[in-house]
């Protein structure tokens, strides 16, 4: 060896420790998962923090992490695109994985309705190649949680409970006039505290410890050998579950201490019916008696334990106005009814408060205060029934209903179910197979009652009363005739629905020119409340013209001062009409300028904006056009809708009147818009 002087051999052999420090040249990829915390309540957000780490000198190419969905959770966000994630959840996937840490948060939703108690996991599982590009599969990431885990106290009371004094699970609100303070004598005596009531439902214990404010007599310094036994008492039975003794020493001050006292590790479960006994023994070792102080704000001896068994909704119960729903009608109040019990009777129900959300996700109901329905008449009382109503009027949709309903030391338990709301929504329309018939002439009325709602039609009904000169001959759907010309039908489902009607004109008909048909549709929603009535109605001519008349122009959006010219067409596809009286109303701000109505043989009379064009003896199966012009006044405001309406009037060729037909055209009225 050398110690700056050259080298020499040592007297005796020297071991030589060689410390080197690298890392691995390949990429080497591992994932892990934490949790914010080790525990949490159906309903509550989980955070997760998830770890990517790569130790090696060489980048990954690609990594994929994948979350295995494991059940008991719904996913809500993640922040993986900071940590350089490209596709999104639950398959995250990473390009050019380089040396060193990536993490990111993902968060999670406790499912409702998981049982407390309940274990749930969160993994994931990581591949990825290597910078040679050989797939690798490390190990998965795991975190685990408890839901629903919580602590419960009793306290002890100087109510008798038998020959025992009470456990009770209400806290002592009174000050030291409530107090309570008992001798214990160092004679190794029995004293019991009994739960009262008795449990309503079973309570399962993981784990408990007391809490004892003790005394001297003489306040002076003591040691107190103090033995506790807790044990599952159900009236014929006792079975002693865990016992803690342990020598205590007073402070020689007038007051109470508290003694902790923590019992074994223990997980039982006390039976409903049952009580849970706390016996207290001052040992004969004690170096004398003691003072038992409980029943105050001050002095709240107790026994605190852990458990999953606590406030629970039993039931959500969803209505109308009546009885359970399974779907409701917009007209119908939404009643949530809450059946709530907890282990230690309904006296330890302190509340239950509903949040209501509309089916376009706004809260309407927030935290609010459900009203007192009903509680359990038994002894003991195991529940109480929460009850609020909403609506109506109710929006069509799905409604959220969540109620949380709360135990005296503010643990609590979350129920969720939903509302449907739905509706049928009926259109009508009316055609007919022949629009100019005659004498002896057989057609088919068709009527669409389209249902386009979200939800079926409770009852439909149709009628259909025939214009005097038509007779019925039959029907699409006969067994649905509920009387002469009335259909009903019952359950009418969201589509399109079709009543074929046929009938023929009967023979020696005078002074008709047509026949108009109207039907009415009248409906309920599957919860029995009416609808409103739709009609719709068809015409057919007898042995008449079948006329249409439209309007046109090139014309959309108008300059003040300039010229429109309006085109009316009239088609005539059925017999020869006698005599056609045109009559147009030209909109405030519009002057006649002209017409080519005479080239059609019309004559045209003025009044003011009203233009009467008259015209006779037109053909079957012929059209006629003509022009109007009139121009725009000044001052006209940029933006005003200039409306024109026309209607025709037309008889046959035996004078009588038919059907008026009407049509319009719409211009704005434009101009330049300076800014300074």
């Amino acid at each position: 060896m050398s110690l700056g002087a050259g080298w020499q051999d040592p007297a005796t052999p020297t071991d030589l420790y060689f410390v080197t420090y690298g890392r691995e040249v390949e990429a080497n990829l591992t994932a892990s998962l934490s949790s914010q915390t080790t525990g949490a309540d159906p309903g509550e957000l989980v955070t997760f923090r998830v770890f990517l780490n790569n130790t090696g000198s060489s980048a990954a190419s690609i990594a994929w992490l994948n979350d295995i969905l494991l059940p008991g959770f719904t996913y809500v966000s993640d922040t993986a695109t900071s940590a350089g994630a490209s596709t999104p959840f639950p398959s995250f996937t990473f390009l050019g994985v380089g040396n060193g840490p990536r993490s990111f948060d993902l968060v999670a939703r406790v499912n409702v309705g998981t049982e407390p108690g309940t274990v749930l996991s969160k993994m994931l599982s990581l591949e990825y190649r290597d910078g040679s590009g050989a797939l690798r599969d490390p190990p998965d990431a795991q975190v685990s949680i408890l839901i629903g885990k919580h602590g419960k106290a009793v306290y002890l009371s100087p109510d008798p409970v038998g020959a025992s004094e009470r456990l009770n699970p209400a806290r002592p609100t009174g000050g030291t006039g409530s107090q309570s303070n008992e001798i214990v004598r160092q004679d190794d005596s029995l004293h019991d505290f009994d739960l009262a009531p008795a449990l309503a439902r079973d309570f399962r214990v993981q784990n408990a410890n007391a809490t004892l404010y003790l005394d001297s007599p003489n306040h002076d310094v003591r040691n107190l050998d103090v033995n506790l036994t807790l044990s599952d008492w159900n009236g014929v039975t006792l079975v002693p579950l865990a016992y803690v003794q342990r020598r205590v020493t007073t402070n020689g001050l007038n007051d109470f201490q508290p003694f902790a006292f923590d019992f074994p590790a223990l997980d039982h479960v006390f039976a409903a019916g049952g009580r849970i006994r706390l016996t207290i023994i001052n040992r004969g070792t004690s170096q004398s008696d003691l003072i038992l102080a409980m029943n105050s704000t001050f002095a709240d001896s107790r026994v605190e334990f852990e458990t999953t068994t606590y406030v629970r909704v039993d039931a959500l119960d969803l209505r109308d106005a009546v009885a359970p729903a399974s779907v409701w009608s917009p007209r119908d109040a939404l009643v949530v009814r809450a059946n709530v019990s907890d282990p230690f009777g309904s006296g330890e129900i302190a509340v239950a408060r509903i949040d209501i959300t509309t089916p376009a996700g706004t809260r309407v109901v927030d935290a609010t205060q459900m009203t007192l329905f009903d509680v359990d008449p038994g002894t003991p009382s195991a529940w109480k029934v929460f009850e609020f109503a909403y609506g109506p009027p109710l929006l069509e949709g799905s409604y959220a209903v969540s109620v949380t309903a709360y135990e005296a030391n503010g643990v609590s338990d979350i129920a969720e179910a939903t509302a449907l709301v739905r509706v049928p929504a009926f259109t009508l329309s009316k055609t007919a197979t022949a629009v100019n018939v005659r004498s002896g002439d057989r057609f088919t009325y068709d009527v669409w009652f389209n249902n386009s709602g979200s939800g079926p039609a409770g009852r439909v009904w149709i009628n259909d009363t025939l214009p005097t000169g038509l007779t019925f001959l039959s029907s699409s759907d006969p067994a649905a005739m509920t009387g002469n010309y009335n259909w009903t039908w019952t359950s009418v489902a969201p589509g399109n629905q079709r009543l074929r009607i046929d009938v023929q004109v009967q023979g020696g008909l005078q002074q008709i020119s047509y026949f108009r048909n109207t039907v009415f549709l009248s409906y309920t929603d599957e919860k029995g409340f009416p609808g409103s009535m739709l009609t719709a109605s068809v015409d057919a001519a007898l042995r008449g013209p079948v006329i249409s008349l439209t309007k046109t122009s090139p014309r959309t959006t108008l300059h003040e001062s300039e010229t429109i010219t309006y085109t009316f067409t009239i088609q005539n596809t059925g017999d020869p009409a006698e005599t056609l009286w045109l009559n147009d109303t030209l909109p405030s701000g519009l002057t006649y300028v002209g017409d080519t109505a005479a080239s059609l043989g019309g004559t045209v009379v003025r009044s003011g904006n009203n233009i009467y064009f008259t015209f006779t003896d037109m053909p079957g199966l012929t059209t006629q056009s003509f022009t109007l012009t009139a121009q725009a006044g000044p001052g006209l405001a940029r933006g005003t809708v200039l409306t024109n309406v026309a209607s025709l009037n037309f008889t046959n060729t035996n004078g009588f009147l038919l059907p008026p037909k009407t049509t319009s055209w719409s211009v704005t009225v434009v101009a330049p818009e300076i800014a300074s």
